[in-house]
């Protein structure tokens, strides 16, 4: 049975492609691709490039075209913007945030709506893991965030990425009220 169908096919190819030429393109050339047994490559073809405007060079391993593609791009987008003026900036309110503190309640609230079904992030940290020791992490973990409000050093990695998305979410929803809104 299954030899049959693929030499019908075959024996069809013909036929299908002049049909789908005529009415689907995308069609036809996803034919024409299976008929010539065509694979998709992700390898770059070996380049031709001028180095420095010199002799004709050709870029075989993956760093050469890397800079032989980064030289040409480089060489024929280059902006003059040393006239240029900035636009100015007019803020939308005059409040301002001073400081913001992060409570344990709300390390409680994230860390209860992380979904334990999910794979573990690069820190091998399972979302399981979170939940069942909140309790005992909670406190130095509102330490950590705050200390790192204050002195404005965010280092972030792994599940703290979502604490800060939940500080910049609050900042973004208060934003009617502060200059923050404009970072």
């Amino acid at each position: 049975m299954k030899k049959y169908a693929i030499s019908n096919y075959y024996d069809n190819i013909e036929q299908n492609l002049a049909e789908a030429s005529k009415n689907n393109s995308k069609l036809f050339w996803k034919l024409l691709k299976d008929a010539f047994n065509v694979k998709s490559s992700t390898v770059i073809p070996p380049l031709v490039y001028y180095p420095d405007n010199r002799a004709q060079s050709i870029a075989f391993s993956n760093e050469e075209k890397v800079e032989a593609l980064n030289n040409y791009f480089s060489s024929i987008s280059c902006i003059d913007d040393s006239g240029a003026n900035l636009p100015d900036m007019y803020f939308l309110c005059n409040n301002v945030i001073d400081s913001i503190f992060i409570t344990e309640e709300d390390i409680i609230d994230i860390i209860t709506t992380i979904p334990t079904n999910k794979a573990i992030g690069p820190d091998n940290i399972s979302h399981k893991m979170l939940k069942n020791t909140v309790s005992t992490i909670v406190k130095p973990l509102c330490l950590l965030f705050n200390r790192s409000l204050k002195d404005f050093y965010f280092q972030i990695h792994g599940k703290l990425q979502m604490f800060y998305h939940y500080l910049r979410k609050v900042i973004h929803q208060n934003c009617q009220t502060t200059d923050l809104c404009h970072y």
